[in-house]
């Protein structure tokens, strides 16, 4: 009975901890699983882009009028811009969403503020 009791309370001590690791192990792979909600793409914008043209940022952002719009997909739009840009050698590039990251949205635009260039 003592070996029982004390095994319950572990458990119950290591539960909820366990619970929650896993939770926000798991969490990136539902967020994906939630990627075919939203409205379609009806346009997409680049504000403060030189260094490359609108149609380059929409081959690298992975846009096009066929993928729903949601946090998610405007999420990893932002991230491929910047891995695009630091790869460029815009090391100081920012890139924020302006609009796509709220559910009735159906565009999606991005601010871009490049900075200089990294010489080769």
């Amino acid at each position: 009975m003592r070996y029982k009791l004390r095994t319950l309370l572990i458990v119950l001590a290591l539960g909820p901890l366990l619970l929650s690791i896993a939770y926000f192990q798991f969490q990136p792979y539902l967020a994906w699983r939630k990627r075919k909600s939203g409205p379609l793409i009806r346009q997409a914008r680049f504000l403060g882009n030189r260094a490359f043209s609108d149609k380059k940022l929409l081959k690298v952002a992975g846009v096009h009028e066929s993928i729903r719009l949601n946090p998610y997909t405007a999420s990893q739009s932002l991230r491929k811009l910047q891995t695009f840009y630091s790869d460029q050698g815009y090391l100081q590039a920012q890139i924020a969403v302006l609009e796509g990251n709220r559910p009735r949205d159906k565009t999606l635009a991005f601010q871009i503020t490049e900075g200089r260039q990294k010489s080769p």
